[in-house]
């Protein structure tokens, strides 16, 4: 994976977290932090594609009908066995569902994954686990691979080898069709002001 700019503040994280594949559970409380975090922030419309995905329980999601329309949505794109920047993405994911369960309404978590072949809902399941992720605030997707790398494509986040994923996370205002998108890294409590942020008339 090329070096980009935004990866310095978390060298020292990614150094302990290890580079490449390994992972085959989600990190540990406090795994995954850092001091500082840099991301840009931009606001587009996706054309998002209708796709049956499957949750971390076996059961049919519809995409994005299943997003619910009233509540913000965040969403990140991750795979269970990264070591590098999806760790630290699901965990600002956990570091933050507190402070997000608090606004109203409750925003709806999402981690999709771009590894389904590997990623079965048992996979996700302990991976859920690991981020301590119980409730259905937080869901957990995989599904076959076209009907993935369309929903990548759409929000232009696809990449031919999964190893060059960007850190992305994409926030959705309920009842808006725009999407914000951090590009980046993003502290918890970056996300959270982003998020408070949907909700403000």
């Amino acid at each position: 994976m090329r070096f980009r700019p935004w990866l310095l503040p978390w060298l020292p994280v990614l150094f302990v977290a290890g580079c490449g594949e390994g992972r085959t559970a989600g990190p540990a409380p406090g795994e995954g932090q850092a001091s500082s975090s840099a991301y840009t922030r931009e606001e587009h419309s996706y054309a998002l594609p209708e796709v049956r995905l499957l949750d971390r329980h076996g059961q049919p999601f519809a995409f994005p009908a299943g997003l619910p329309a009233d509540r913000p949505v965040l969403l990140q794109f991750v795979f269970t066995t990264c070591g590098t920047i999806c760790p630290i993405l699901s965990n600002t994911f956990r570091e933050a569902r507190r402070e997000l369960e608090r606004l109203d309404p409750r925003p709806l978590l999402v981690s999709l994954s771009i590894d389904p072949e590997q990623d079965t809902p048992e996979a996700l399941r302990d991976y859920a686990a690991g981020l301590q992720a119980g409730g259905r605030d937080w869901v957990f997707l995989t599904g076959r691979r076209e009907d993935i790398e369309a929903v990548q494509k759409a929000f232009d986040a696809w990449h031919r080898n999964k190893m060059n994923h960007e850190p992305l996370t994409f926030l959705r205002a309920p009842g808006s069709s725009t999407w914000v998108r951090l590009n980046g890294l993003s502290s918890a409590a970056q996300l959270v002001r982003e998020a408070r942020g949907l909700l403000r008339p």
